[in-house]
């Protein structure tokens, strides 16, 4: 049996990093497997999800973005699921802080190639910043990074 140890902020890094997985995944069958027609988060000329997936932007070596976000947004629901479980070591706090530091740097450039370069939002784009965002901020408030 697992006893669960996790104070509010513990789960909150779970459910953030699981909205974020999920907009990841929905990306992931949208643009690359079709499940999910590619125009249902597309509500205007300005909030095109398809505009911004097809972009240039969408790719970094050649790999879609959304496939480091499911690796970023599983690496933390792993790692809140030990902190939640109570192993917390020092060590997680600094690489689930860091993690969200270099995903928060990268989510701004992206925030600002939609809005400047690209001139489109995507929805799920922005619902997985906000998580981004989210674990970050949770992780200076309990790992005082």
């Amino acid at each position: 049996m697992i006893i669960l140890k996790g104070n509010k902020i513990d789960y909150l890094f779970l459910l953030f990093g699981l909205l974020g997985l999920s907009t990841m995944i929905y990306s992931y069958l949208s643009f690359s497997l079709d499940v999910i027609s590619r125009n249902s988060c597309t509500i205007n000329s300005v909030i095109s999800c398809s505009s911004v997936e097809n972009s240039i932007y969408s790719t970094f070596l050649g790999i879609k973005l959304y496939y480091y976000g499911m690796a970023y947004f599983s690496a933390i629901i792993v790692l809140s699921l030990l902190v939640v479980k109570g192993t917390v070591k020092n060590i997680i706090g600094y690489v689930i802080s860091l993690l969200s530091i270099i995903a928060s740097i990268i989510s701004v450039y992206l925030i600002y190639t939609e809005i400047f370069l690209l001139g489109h939002m995507c929805i799920v784009c922005t619902l997985a910043h906000v998580s981004i965002f989210s674990v970050l901020i949770l992780s200076v408030i309990k790992f005082k990074v």
